[in-house]
């Protein structure tokens, strides 16, 4: 990148020294086709987004060192040569770019009438937005539940509720509110002879236990639970992604606008990203951090335990850690994740809910939400549930007050 910032920096400079002959350029390019380079100006620019929504980073570096060099050769090109260059392509390009638009536009049809081929991930798949919509519905805590109304309000339950922390899969991504465990876990407890006993969804797509932290800290304590789940997930061992200032977040959100709702473009993305790192295997990354003194994801996975532990015991509320198995890859035997993460776990005080073996009862197609999306379906749902349940029931922690 910063190659690519230094040939735009050293074209601009140039540019500005052999003023004379780029304004001759200029002139000529504004008196021959006007109107074809207005075009090719928007073409270009439609080009440039196209690379950054494909490429991102890699994107944004090929643009600016095009546009440098670019700068750099017309000043060195007489400006007869050069004005027979960018008039020859102003002149054939509307062509190549009308079939481009084609093709692509042909692309993104195809794609939208089989979005199973756009391929899933976490939540950013436009296939798999539009496939849910209806499904999340966010209320005024920013949470995927019914309104928190407290134990103040008329009729309100006078029973402290359950918080349950955790990433998409406490979410609830790509099942229905009622099938989520979460959901599920509270119908259970209010079978419970008088019981009325709440569990609060504060699951987050894309968050890891550091976050999940914060947010109890900052947020969660105001719900007075009387007993807080965390989930967890394998790459919980992620680091957290820096946050970016709001100037730059929003320029962000606007440049990436295209790829959060283009099947084509994420398709592209998403096939540059196959090829680019053919044999990169994000589980074999997470099983490598875990239990990896050096590894930045881990060192903040082990202190947001251990702040978990030191919250549960300042406050007297229990905090149990529940381990989420993958749906259709399982741990492999020479790897023993769960098996560090339990230590960590118990070595800060929490009580470990192991879901290992959570769907071996299940058949593998209806372990998942669908083909292009591997989050638990509303079968590995219940069984979570159902399993929390009985633990907590056994340690006889869900006695009302």
């Amino acid at each position: 990148m910063m190659v690519a910032c230094g040939l735009l920096a050293v074209g601009g400079v140039l540019c500005v020294v052999r003023g004379r002959a780029m304004l001759s350029v200029i002139r000529r390019v504004r008196a021959g086709a006007p109107v074809r380079s207005v075009l090719l100006a928007i073409n270009l620019a439609v080009i440039a987004l196209i690379l950054i929504n494909v490429f991102s980073y890699w994107g944004m570096i090929v643009g600016t060192a095009s546009l440098g060099l670019g700068l750099c050769l017309s000043v060195y090109l007489k400006a007869v040569q050069f004005f027979s260059i960018v008039d020859s392509f102003v002149r054939y390009s509307p062509m190549s770019f009308f079939m481009l638009y084609m093709l692509f536009g042909a692309g993104e049809i195809l794609l939208r009438q089989n979005p199973m081929l756009v391929g899933g991930g976490g939540g950013g798949t436009p296939a798999l937005r539009a496939l849910y919509e209806g499904y999340y519905s966010i209320n005024s805590d920013g949470l995927r539940d019914d309104e928190w109304l407290g134990p103040q309000s008329a009729g309100a339950c006078m029973d402290r509720p359950i918080l349950a922390l955790g990433d998409s899969f406490t979410f609830g991504q790509g099942v229905r509110q009622h099938e989520t465990y979460v959901e599920r876990l509270e119908a259970l407890l209010q079978k419970n002879p008088g019981s009325c006993a709440e569990v609060i969804n504060a699951g987050r797509q894309g968050v890891n236990t550091s976050w999940e932290y914060r947010y109890l800290e900052e947020t969660g304590e105001s719900f007075d639970p009387k007993l807080v789940l965390v989930q967890f997930y394998m790459n919980d061992v992620r680091p957290s992604i820096p946050e970016l200032g709001s100037a730059v977040r929003g320029l962000a959100d606007y440049l990436t606008w295209p790829r959060e709702h283009s099947y084509a473009l994420f398709w592209l993305r998403d096939r540059f990203k196959a090829i680019a790192s053919p044999e990169r295997d994000p589980f074999q990354e997470y099983w490598r951090s875990t239990g990896n003194e050096n590894d930045p994801g881990w060192i903040e996975f082990v202190d947001a335990i251990e702040d978990f532990g030191a919250w549960s015991r300042g406050r007297e509320v229990p905090v149990f850690l529940v381990l989420f198995p993958h749906a259709v890859r399982p741990l492999p035997p020479e790897h023993d994740l769960f098996e560090e993460v339990q230590r960590v776990a118990v070595s800060a005080g929490l009580p470990v809910i192991d879901l290992t073996g959570l769907y071996d009862d299940i058949e593998p197609s209806r372990r998942i939400v669908n083909p292009i999306d591997h989050h638990p379906g509303p079968e590995a749902h219940k069984a979570a549930a159902d399993r929390i349940y009985e633990f907590l029931t056994e340690r006889d922690v869900l006695s009302s007050e």
